[in-house]
C-alpha cells in the first residue's frame, strides 16, 4: 500500500507594485505656449482588483494624460509585480497573452524577471504582436524560497488609435501534473495546450491612450472564461 502523500501544490503570492507611462523629451504646454521640457515623466493609470472565472485580476487601464510623448526607446507603459513562491517548489510559467481580435498586432512587449536566483532565466524578451491572441510562455522549475519581481514592458504602436477594449495580459500559473511523459515536448516546443496549466493570478492591461475618446471598439473582445487556452 502506497502512503506517500500527495504534493501539496503551489500557493504562490503575486502583488501589483504599480504601473507608470513612461515619457522622454516631453514638453508640458499652456494653449499655445510652451512651458517647459522634461527628461521624463511618469503618469498613473486606473486600477481595479477583481476575481474573473476564480482568478484574482489587476485589472489596469491608461489614465488620461496632459503631456504629448515623443517617439523614443522607452516602453509606452510599465508595470511591475511582486512574486513569491511562498514554500512550495514547483514547475511554475509566466504567460503572455493579447487579445483576440488582434487589436494590439503591430505593438510589442517584454517580460523582465528580477529574482533571487539570477542563473533561472524566467523573463521573455521583446517580442512584436504579429497576430490575434499571440500567446508567449516561459516554464521553469521556482525553488520554495524564490522571490522575482515580473515587469511588463509594452510600446505601443500609437497608444491614440488603439481599441479600448484591446488587451494583453500577464498570467500566473503551474503544471498540476510536472511529471507529465509529454511536458519536455510541450516545453521544448514552447506549446503548453496539451498540458494542466493552473493560473493563480492575473494582470489584465487595456493601453489604449485615456484620451482617445474617439478610439475603435472592437466589441466582444472582453476577457472570457477560455482567455488561458492557446486555441
Amino acid at each position: 500500500m502506497n502512503t506517500t502523500p500527495a504534493p501539496i501544490e503551489p500557493n504562490p503570492l503575486c502583488s501589483f507594485q504599480g504601473a507608470y507611462l513612461s515619457l522622454l523629451e516631453v514638453q508640458l504646454k499652456l494653449g499655445p505656449f510652451t512651458l517647459n521640457t522634461h527628461p521624463g515623466l511618469g503618469l498613473g493609470h486606473s486600477v481595479d482588483q477583481t476575481v474573473l472565472d476564480g482568478v484574482p485580476v489587476t485589472t489596469l487601464r491608461s489614465a488620461k494624460r496632459n503631456v504629448q510623448p515623443k517617439e523614443g526607446p522607452a516602453p509606452s507603459g510599465q508595470m511591475a509585480l511582486g512574486y513569491k513562491q511562498n514554500g512550495t517548489p514547483w514547475l511554475m510559467a509566466f504567460t503572455i497573452i493579447t487579445d483576440p481580435a488582434g487589436g494590439l498586432v503591430g505593438s510589442r512587449f517584454s517580460l523582465d524577471v528580477q529574482s533571487s536566483y539570477p542563473d533561472l532565466k524566467m523573463s521573455i524578451g521583446q517580442i512584436e504582436i504579429n497576430q490575434p491572441k499571440l500567446v508567449v510562455q516561459k516554464v521553469g522549475y521556482l525553488p520554495a524560497d524564490y522571490l522575482a519581481q515580473l515587469q511588463l514592458n509594452f510600446w505601443a504602436k500609437d497608444p491614440d488609435t488603439l481599441p479600448i477594449d484591446a488587451w494583453v495580459a500577464v498570467q500566473v500559473g503551474f503544471l498540476r501534473k510536472p511529471d507529465s511523459p509529454t511536458l519536455a515536448a510541450a516545453i521544448a516546443a514552447g506549446d503548453l495546450s496539451g498540458e494542466e496549466l493552473v493560473n493563480t493570478y492575473e494582470l489584465l492591461y487595456y493601453p489604449a491612450s485615456g484620451d482617445a475618446n474617439d478610439a475603435p471598439v472592437l466589441g466582444n473582445n472582453y476577457p472570457a472564461a477560455d482567455r488561458h487556452a492557446r486555441a
